[in-house]
């Protein structure tokens, strides 16, 4: 456990693991701002929606003293309910628009043209950062050498619990005893050779051109070379493994 634990940070190290610290950049492109409408622009529109409502209240008046058709006069008197409420909403003017209508529209046309080259301009640089982690939004956020320590310590309560649970069942005591030593992927990798070179062997003695009791007398001593050197642990893990 003792070479476990000195192990996992060099690991770390050799495998790139991303938990570790990342390296100091500079000159680090920043997030824009999301694009604004322009002051200029909100004045342009309060000026507008003064005009429409100052222009369609002129024609309800109008309609009315030239006795037009009442449909005629209930639309100017609808348009000019809505445009009031419009120019209310957008606030008051600084001062009225005096020039004429073909000019008005010009200028909030140009300035909503600009405002779109605005957004095109920001979605060309956010693009480029589409999909990437913004440091400091994460929901969790803990310090390195924290996060370092919760993981051994998890690894070290896993490894108790293994302990533990190998005093009842032999065969996860035996692993757990081994692993001690070596890791799990070289015992794994180990125990599976040795009873895969055992079988073989038993299969080339059973076509082997020898005699019936020459080859019960050969395999009896195998097995008992193997069962006088091993532990009953592993004795027990490699029967369990082969049944």
């Amino acid at each position: 456990m003792k070479k476990l634990l000195v192990l996992l940070p060099l690991l770390a190290l050799l495998t790139g693991c991303s938990l570790l610290p990342k390296k100091t950049e500079f000159f680090q492109r920043k997030v824009r701002a999301f694009p604004e409408v322009s002051e200029s622009s909100k004045e342009t529109q309060r000026k507008a929606a003064a005009y429409i409502a100052e222009k369609t209240e002129q024609a309800e008046v109008a309609a009315a003293v030239s006795n037009v058709g009442t449909n005629v006069t209930q639309n100017l008197s609808d348009a000019d309910t809505v445009a009031k409420s419009l120019s209310g909403s957008l606030g008051p003017s600084e001062r009225p628009w005096n020039g004429t209508a073909a000019g008005l529209a010009q200028k909030l046309d140009a300035q909503h043209a600009d405002y779109n080259e605005d957004l095109r301009d920001y979605a060309k640089h956010i693009d480029k950062d589409a999909g990437k982690k913004i440091e400091g939004t994460g929901l969790v956020r803990i310090g390195y050498f924290t996060m370092w320590g919760i993981g051994l310590g998890v690894l070290f309560l896993l490894f108790a619990a293994l302990k533990v649970y190998g005093m009842i069942n032999p065969v996860v005591g035996a692993g757990t005893a081994v692993a001690q030593r070596v890791g799990g992927a070289i015992l794994s990798r180990g125990i599976h050779e040795i009873v895969q070179g055992g079988e073989s062997f038993k299969d080339y003695l059973t076509h082997s051109e020898l005699t019936a009791d020459v080859k019960e007398k050969v395999l009896d001593l195998f097995t008992r070379a193997h069962r006088e050197n091993q532990s009953r642990d592993v004795q027990t893990l490699v029967s369990k493994i082969t049944t």
